[in-house]
């Protein structure tokens, strides 16, 4: 069955909207949910540059931070084997229903979620990937979590959405840190990078 990320947005938001509005977490998917766009712009072009440039029979994918876990789910039912981290209790029983409704319309993917924090619970992968790690945590532990990178051969990081980097300066000095961790960055699509060791 060929099945595109339109589909599987279409399951995702169908499971969410049938929510309990105080199940959701936060304002933020709320938001997509009432646009029906759960999968943002940046989601979707990383999602296609992962399909085209990586192994799918080899290359495992970590995603902390992962919400609903949208990224891993969509990448899951294309064949990778994904994890999602997710520290948020509400986000964590969103992502395990809406792969449970996944897993039912487009058969089972090989994609797990773990309640918990980055880098505490993290798996080895050949690729971490984050569209939208953005919390408190990132800040208060920015460089353990920076430090713990250099365990993945391979990055995909939107840099104007980790933690609290919004700003030019700001992505620049994510980005010096990150080459100093012996990083070598290419740009994918404006502020989304492959960063390789």
């Amino acid at each position: 069955m060929k099945v595109s990320i339109d589909d599987m947005e279409e399951e995702a938001c169908k499971v969410m909207l049938a929510l309990d509005p105080n199940e959701l977490s936060g304002n933020f998917y709320r938001r997509r949910l009432e646009k029906k766009s759960l999968f943002s712009a940046c989601d979707r072009l990383i999602i296609n540059y992962i399909k085209n440039n990586f192994d799918i029979k080899k290359d495992a994918i970590l995603e902390p931070g992962c919400g609903v876990g949208q990224l891993s789910l969509a990448l899951g039912v294309f064949g990778f084997k994904a994890e999602g981290l997710e520290c948020d209790r509400k986000r964590y029983d969103n992502a395990v229903k809406i792969k449970s409704a996944f897993d039912k319309k487009f058969g089972n993917s090989r994609v797990s979620f773990t309640k918990g924090t980055y880098p505490e619970l993290a798996p080895n992968a050949e690729l971490l990937v984050s569209n939208n790690f953005a919390c408190s945590y990132v800040k208060v532990n920015e460089d353990k979590m920076l430090k713990s990178f250099v365990r993945y051969p391979n990055l995909i990081l939107n840099i104007k959405t980790f933690g609290f980097v919004r700003n030019d300066v700001e992505q620049k000095d994510l980005m010096d840190k990150l080459i100093a961790l012996g990083f070598v960055p290419s740009l994918i699509h404006k502020t989304i990078y492959l960063l390789e060791k």
